[in-house]
């Protein structure tokens, strides 16, 4: 072999080593991706189970306040129906 296919070779040596330096790092960044990708995805479900128990005490507490309310209209009506004796009295008929 002559110097230029020695320096040729070398020189190719040298790009498959820097290849497969690369081709390392790369596989490196995947796995870290990965890594974050996962972590990120657990978040979002912790998130989601969260905001679904919000939602379910909100619905519940929204339940409570409506019964409350139409407890109260039935105690108006009640009231209305104790004071002028008939529903037909209080309107007036």
């Amino acid at each position: 072999m002559d110097n230029n296919q020695t320096s040729l070779l070398s020189e190719i040596r040298d790009l498959l080593k820097e290849q497969n330096t690369l081709i390392a790092d790369i596989k490196a960044m995947n796995v870290e991706a990965a890594g974050r990708n996962l972590l990120a995805m657990e978040q979002a479900g912790e998130w989601q189970a969260s905001s679904a128990d919000a939602l379910q005490r909100a619905r519940r507490e929204n339940r409570k306040t409506f019964i409350v309310f139409m407890l109260f209209l039935l105690l108006m009506a009640g009231f209305a129906f104790y004071r002028f004796g008939s529903f037909s009295r209080m309107l007036g008929a």
